[in-house]
């Protein structure tokens, strides 16, 4: 609410790419774009979703629309690159943008938006963000069947990153997602190696998680690693990881680093054995294992592990 001018103008994604390259041409329609395959290098193509289709104005069907998805899948036929930028305040079913070339979120962005994506594009700037919900996977219609890692139901998303193993029950049941929890590319690549842990800790006290992150890529680049924590064997059930801090590491191309990741054990606190949960949180004694998980479509695939235990 306020006066009509008290937001500053904004730059579009046209903007912003025009501003990089003049020679950029805009298609208004699927026909222009499609008359435009004998001479374009790349189509960029920006879909998504309006302010407000989540949370009060809740659209139980978080998708690309229709129209948007046919754009997609006819540009995709030209043979041509497809980069899909994709305007949400949330994350939305991909349809056939899942097979782009690329897939840019942008979420809802300022006035200075355009300007930012164009610099992705162009690479003026090596993109470092990793998710920090789930991306679930699409399904358009309700399976027949109880494949707990087939592709997610529409409008039953996303699945979370802490789902407890077995509670669910149906197709997409199990954490299936598109895109998990921490995952993101950039224009170089990324390992870690050498992780070690405080061998021993107190429930009450604080533990340190050391390893190298390593740029094994063609350029300099910021590299964003979750720590993850699992627990084997436990009294109440848990979530197979949970997280218990990240590091954020800028290195130039073939550099490394060594960094260190503290976490307080309270963080592992669980109500034990109280069914309504109204019991004090405690952390339970014995082995843990901390994880590094890869950058990669895989939940829980572990790159590097190290055990430790809490007395």
């Amino acid at each position: 609410m306020g006066p009509p001018n008290q937001i500053p103008p904004g730059t579009t994604v046209l903007e912003g790419i025009q501003s990089e390259d003049p020679n950029a041409v805009y298609a208004p329609d699927q026909a222009s774009a499609l008359a435009q395959a004998g001479t374009a290098s790349a189509y960029v193509v920006a879909v998504g979703e309006k302010a407000y289709a989540e949370g009060l104005g809740d659209n139980p069907a978080p998708q690309l629309p229709p129209d948007q998805q046919a754009l997609i899948s006819a540009l995709e036929g030209t043979g041509k690159p497809v980069i899909v930028v994709v305007i949400a305040g949330r994350p939305v079913g991909l349809g056939p943008a899942e097979h782009a070339n690329a897939v840019l979120m942008a979420y809802q962005g300022s006035t200075e938006a355009g300007k930012a994506v164009a610099d992705v594009i162009f690479g003026n700037v090596n993109p470092g963000g990793k998710l920090s919900v789930s991306w679930p996977s699409d399904a358009p219609t309700v399976g027949g069947d109880f494949n707990g890692r087939a592709p997610s139901p529409l409008g039953d998303q996303p699945k979370f990153f802490d789902q407890l193993p077995g509670t669910g029950s149906g197709q997409g049941h199990d954490y299936n997602p598109l895109y998990p929890f921490g995952f993101g590319l950039s224009y170089t690549s990324f390992a870690t190696s050498g992780l070690s842990v405080t061998p021993n800790v107190s429930s009450h006290g604080t533990a340190t998680a050391t390893f190298t992150v390593s740029n094994t890529g063609s350029r300099s680049g910021t590299d964003i690693v979750p720590v993850y924590v699992a627990q084997p064997v436990s009294s109440v059930v848990v979530p197979p990881q949970r997280l218990v801090g990240f590091t954020r590491v800028r290195l130039d191309a073939g550099q490394s680093k060594t960094v260190h990741v503290d976490f307080p054990v309270s963080t592992l606190a669980e109500t034990q054995g109280d069914i309504n949960a109204s019991g004090p949180p405690k952390v339970e004694p014995g082995a843990y294992v901390v994880q590094l998980n890869k950058n990669d479509t895989t939940p829980y695939d572990v790159a590097v592990s190290a055990p430790f235990t809490i007395h």
